[in-house]
């Protein structure tokens, strides 16, 4: 049986909280660990340096399993196959529940917010088939205001300082919040290469001749995948006309694939793995997986931006 406030809960228990200095954090986060270290269930924690130290003080951090912050945090769409791995393994051993206490990134951290949203959406769905309960704590001191807007509307619960756990009346359903606050393509200025209607192949083969030049063998495959996949899922899913456009920044490789049509009626397409018994519909979420970071627009047409390191990370 669960422990705590999920006790009667199915599935993915998502939670926030908010707090305005460390002894807030502790206040909040140590008693949701301890709870969990003292049913003897997994309790895992994947949060920056400072927090964790934070927390190694404050419970029986030996029996914590901990989870380097910056690398389990480091791609949204990674961290969701990386976090449904651990959960599926957990879940196979016998846990009843599972804790995880994460510091998802942010601007007032460093990190672009729209592919986080992205994740505090697509989580309420991707984790919903395990017993877990997830407290995602958000710090007032640098969390921009827009940021805490959002994640009052992808939580379905608020944990308080004084240990309540509060069902979130401002919580919106993923599909609703994304198509509300959408995401948006960035300005990119010239581009190193333009093709329109290209077939996947000739994208793959014209692209791969403009970035090998400044890119390793290995990245230009990578950068080759992530074309041929954009292309293909335009020619089958989109409408003409369909163009590419290939830009170089510093450190990055950016691909740009338009459409006439509305883009995936589906807002968190290529945020969940597919069925592996499924054939198509695979292509977002592999380039996803490779992506430092995905966009996309909506308006006349629709348009995907894929940005790549040049380098491997």
């Amino acid at each position: 049986m669960r422990s705590g406030a999920a006790t009667d809960h199915v599935g993915y228990y998502h939670e926030t909280a908010f707090y305005d200095s460390d002894e807030a954090f502790v206040d909040i986060v140590a008693p949701f660990l301890q709870e969990g270290i003292d049913a003897g269930e997994p309790t895992v924690v994947a949060c920056s340096p400072t927090n964790a130290a934070l927390l190694e003080r404050a419970v029986d951090w030996s029996s914590v399993m901990v989870l380097p912050g910056p690398d389990q945090y480091a791609r949204p769409a990674r961290t969701i196959k990386d976090y449904r791995r651990l959960f599926g393994r957990l879940a196979r051993e016998g846990a009843a529940q599972i804790r995880v206490v994460g510091d998802v990134p942010h601007p007032g951290t460093g990190s672009d917010w729209t592919g986080w949203l992205h994740y505090e959406a697509a989580v309420n769905d991707a984790y919903a088939e395990f017993p877990v309960w997830g407290l995602c704590p958000y710090d007032l001191r640098i969390a921009p205001s827009a940021v805490v807007e959002d994640v009052c509307c992808a939580h379905p619960f608020v944990a308080t300082r004084h240990g309540d756990h509060l069902p979130n009346a401002r919580f919106e359903a993923p599909s609703s919040l994304l198509r509300r606050r959408g995401d948006g393509t960035r300005p990119l200025g010239p581009a190193l290469l333009t093709l329109l209607d290209p077939t996947a192949s000739e994208a793959r083969r014209r692209v791969g001749e403009a970035v090998a030049p400044v890119l390793g063998r290995e990245r230009v495959e990578v950068v080759q995948l992530v074309t041929s996949e954009l292309v293909a899922n335009a020619l089958e899913h989109g409408r003409a006309p369909r163009s590419l456009a290939l830009h170089l920044g510093e450190g990055q490789v950016t691909i740009a694939v338009a459409d006439g049509g509305d883009g995936p009626a589906d807002r968190l397409a290529g945020w969940l793995e597919p069925d592996p018994l499924v054939e198509h519909g695979r292509g977002l979420w592999i380039v996803n997986q490779l992506a430092v970071e995905l966009r996309s627009s909506r308006g006349a047409g629709f348009e995907v931006q894929a940005t790549l390191a040049a380098t491997e990370s």
